[in-house]
């Protein structure tokens, strides 16, 4: 029973901390990315058919204390079948998503991605 104590009292710890590395926080990068696109005149007003968009979370690094950088691959379909890929980068924790502002990077071709 002592050695099934301790045996939790080690793994706590670590369960608890893979729990907090997950964030849902892809909606933020997603409507920033949006109004980045909008805003430039790459899309207008209902252009992109949201519920087809795909998110893909790239890199999730803790940087501070309940604090992560996050960086997401998006491609959003357009009402035509054209497709628009972005790189978005923002920080984000467990309590708020919008902690930074979203740097967005649009790519222009994806030569090396595997399907």
């Amino acid at each position: 029973m002592k050695r099934l104590i301790a045996v939790f009292m080690c793994a706590a710890p670590l369960l608890a901390s893979a729990k907090m590395a997950t964030l849902h926080c892809e909606h933020w990068p997603m409507t920033m990315a949006l109004m980045s696109l909008k805003n430039s005149g790459m899309i207008g007003g209902d252009d992109i058919q949201e519920k087809r968009t795909k998110i893909e979370l790239l890199a999730s690094e803790k940087i501070g204390r309940n604090l992560y950088q996050q960086v997401y691959h998006m491609t959003f379909y357009g009402a035509t079948g054209r497709t628009i890929e972005d790189i978005t980068n923002n920080q984000a924790s467990s309590v708020e998503c919008s902690i930074s502002a979203v740097d967005v990077y649009v790519t222009g071709k994806n030569i090396g991605r595997r399907q």
